[in-house]
Protein backbone atom coordinates (compact mmCIF):
# COMPACT_ATOMS: atom_id res chain seq x y z
CA UNK A 1 0.00 0.00 0.00
CA UNK A 2 2.96 2.26 -0.56
CA UNK A 3 3.35 4.58 -2.98
CA UNK A 4 -0.23 6.12 -2.84
CA UNK A 5 -1.13 10.51 -2.93
CA UNK A 6 -4.07 10.93 -1.42
CA UNK A 7 -7.27 9.09 -0.92
CA UNK A 8 -10.77 9.92 0.83
CA UNK A 9 -13.69 7.42 2.04
CA UNK A 10 -16.24 5.25 0.25
CA UNK A 11 -19.53 6.85 -0.08
CA UNK A 12 -22.43 4.75 0.44
CA UNK A 13 -22.64 3.98 -3.38
CA UNK A 14 -18.86 2.90 -3.73
CA UNK A 15 -18.67 0.82 -0.33
CA UNK A 16 -18.17 -2.52 -1.85
CA UNK A 17 -17.28 -4.24 -4.67
CA UNK A 18 -19.37 -6.58 -6.78
CA UNK A 19 -18.06 -9.88 -7.38
CA UNK A 20 -18.77 -13.28 -9.15
CA UNK A 21 -22.82 -14.10 -8.36
CA UNK A 22 -23.66 -11.10 -6.92
CA UNK A 23 -21.46 -11.60 -3.57
CA UNK A 24 -19.80 -8.51 -2.74
CA UNK A 25 -16.29 -7.42 -0.85
CA UNK A 26 -16.10 -4.27 1.03
CA UNK A 27 -13.40 -1.67 0.28
CA UNK A 28 -11.46 0.23 2.41
CA UNK A 29 -10.16 3.92 1.32
CA UNK A 30 -10.26 5.08 -1.84
CA UNK A 31 -6.92 5.99 -3.43
CA UNK A 32 -4.90 7.42 -5.73
CA UNK A 33 -1.54 5.83 -6.11
CA UNK A 34 2.23 6.69 -8.35
CA UNK A 35 3.41 3.72 -9.51
CA UNK A 36 7.41 4.18 -10.82
CA UNK A 37 8.19 1.77 -13.86
CA UNK A 38 11.08 0.43 -14.57
CA UNK A 39 11.09 2.03 -18.17
CA UNK A 40 11.66 5.51 -16.39
CA UNK A 41 8.39 6.78 -16.58
CA UNK A 42 5.30 6.73 -13.72
CA UNK A 43 1.80 6.10 -14.04
CA UNK A 44 -1.08 7.10 -11.88
CA UNK A 45 -3.93 5.18 -11.06
CA UNK A 46 -6.51 7.39 -10.11
CA UNK A 47 -9.55 6.08 -8.05
CA UNK A 48 -8.05 2.31 -6.61
CA UNK A 49 -10.63 0.79 -4.15
CA UNK A 50 -8.49 -0.61 -1.35
CA UNK A 51 -10.45 -4.10 -0.55
CA UNK A 52 -8.00 -5.80 1.82
CA UNK A 53 -9.17 -9.31 1.05
CA UNK A 54 -7.77 -9.64 -2.44
CA UNK A 55 -4.64 -10.94 -2.35
CA UNK A 56 -3.81 -10.21 -5.90
CA UNK A 57 -3.57 -6.74 -7.35
CA UNK A 58 -6.90 -6.49 -10.06
CA UNK A 59 -6.80 -3.32 -13.12
CA UNK A 60 -9.50 -2.79 -14.90
CA UNK A 61 -8.60 -1.31 -18.68
CA UNK A 62 -11.78 -0.04 -18.88
CA UNK A 63 -10.95 2.02 -15.69
CA UNK A 64 -7.50 3.60 -17.41
CA UNK A 65 -9.47 3.91 -20.90
CA UNK A 66 -12.05 6.09 -18.68
CA UNK A 67 -9.20 8.30 -17.34
CA UNK A 68 -7.63 8.84 -21.04
CA UNK A 69 -4.54 5.85 -20.69
CA UNK A 70 -4.45 3.30 -23.31
CA UNK A 71 -3.34 -0.55 -23.58
CA UNK A 72 -1.73 -2.50 -26.12
CA UNK A 73 -1.59 -6.22 -25.95
CA UNK A 74 0.82 -8.28 -28.12
CA UNK A 75 1.79 -11.68 -28.66
CA UNK A 76 3.96 -12.13 -25.31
Amino acid sequence: MQGYLWNYPPSDVERCIYIDNDNKVVVGPIRTFKVQLQIGFSLELFETYVAHLFIQNLIFISTWDQFGYSCLFGND
